[in-house]
């Protein structure tokens, strides 16, 4: 019975997330892909957002190997700001927003982010280092696997 139940395995697609989704938007681009407290964003929306906030990280030295902190409340802006994370080849730093602003500092600068995407109260907590520090070297250009990083997790139970 247990071999039985257990019998769920099948062919998965290959490719990355961002390949995955762009596929998605080409066979459903007006199909609804997220909607969070009355806000509804088609997969063409996410798609143009997650480009247009990529194209910005990448200007900004996005890429593989590179870090990017994201620090936003469940929101259809934090699934685009993933996405757009990912569409560069970086990983992203997961932060909640609602962590004490000495817990958010040191993951920042533990994580060493190239950037961080937030809004409100939390961008006090995730200021960027000055301009011509580290944050500012762009990445050498390389070719998006599977085997780059997506995300960089930080324990839960991490006490300060």
């Amino acid at each position: 019975m247990l071999e039985e139940w257990n019998e769920t395995g099948r062919e998965l697609p290959g490719g990355t997330l961002p390949v995955l989704f762009e596929q998605q938007v080409k066979r459903t681009p007006d199909a609804g892909a997220v909607a969070f407290e009355g806000v509804e964003l088609s997969y063409r929306e996410v798609n143009e957002r997650a480009n247009r906030l990529a194209r910005v990280l990448v200007g900004q030295g996005a890429g593989p190997e590179r870090f990017v902190a994201v620090a936003l409340s469940r929101s259809a802006e934090l699934v685009v700001a993933l996405l757009a994370v990912l569409k560069t080849g970086a990983a992203y730093v997961p932060i909640d927003p609602d962590y004490p602003a000495d817990r958010i500092a040191y993951i920042v600068a533990d994580a060493d982010p190239m950037a961080v995407i937030t809004v409100g109260t939390a961008a006090s907590s995730c200021r960027p280092e000055p301009p011509g520090s580290s944050w500012t070297t762009p990445p050498p250009s390389r070719p998006l696997t599977h085997r780059h990083p997506a995300t960089l997790p930080t324990p839960s139970g991490l006490r300060l």
